[in-house]
């Protein structure tokens, strides 16, 4: 760890929303080959800004991100191999972003509290999942959405998911406040 460093003219990454400064909530960097460089950024006025983080702050153009949601953006995961991202907000809903457009492709709604989590499954870019304060867990199906199928492409549901045992005393319920898809190396 000695050897770190940080040109703090060139890799520190501050940006602000309407001349003040928003905190960042999540960043995720591309999974693409050859777009691993590209970060996106999550804030808290529920814009998503693009970073190149090959170049410095003062080369970074001012319209590389665009507005997802009207409320704070707790976090975003990248479609692999399909230039989106996935958002989920405090707003309750969770969204579907064509990167290169900026466009929002669909809505999902579902959740009674803030958004805080969203992960995407790796193998299977349709679907993605959603953690919210209300305890719940939802998994969606994108494809259902544009086929006009389900409950807005709602594929599964975890009600009240933030009561996990884990072998303590049963005293005390533990919240998810975070999950990501794990890669089972036998499946096919």
């Amino acid at each position: 760890l000695e050897d770190l460093t940080c040109d703090s003219a060139r890799d520190v990454h501050g940006f602000a929303s309407g001349g003040r400064g928003v905190p960042p909530f999540s960043v995720r960097y591309c999974p693409d080959a050859g777009r691993g460089h590209v970060l996106a950024v999550a804030d808290e006025s529920g814009l998503v800004s693009m970073i190149d983080t090959r170049h410095g702050v003062a080369e970074q153009r001012a319209d590389d991100g665009f507005p997802a949601h009207h409320n704070a953006l707790f976090d975003l995961a990248w479609v692999a191999g399909e230039r989106r991202l996935v958002t989920g907000s405090g707003d309750q809903t969770c969204k579907l972003f064509d990167v290169e457009t900026k466009l929002e492709l669909s809505s999902y709604h579902a959740h009674r509290g803030s958004v805080k989590s969203v992960s995407v499954r790796p193998g299977a870019p349709h679907l993605f999942a959603s953690g919210a304060r209300d305890g719940d867990i939802h998994v969606w199906d994108v494809h259902r959405i544009f086929a006009n199928e389900g409950a807005a492409g709602q594929l599964d549901y975890n009600p009240n998911a933030h009561f996990i045992n884990v072998g303590y005393k049963a005293s005390k319920a533990l919240k998810a406040a975070a999950f990501a898809y794990l890669i089972d190396p036998d499946s096919p």
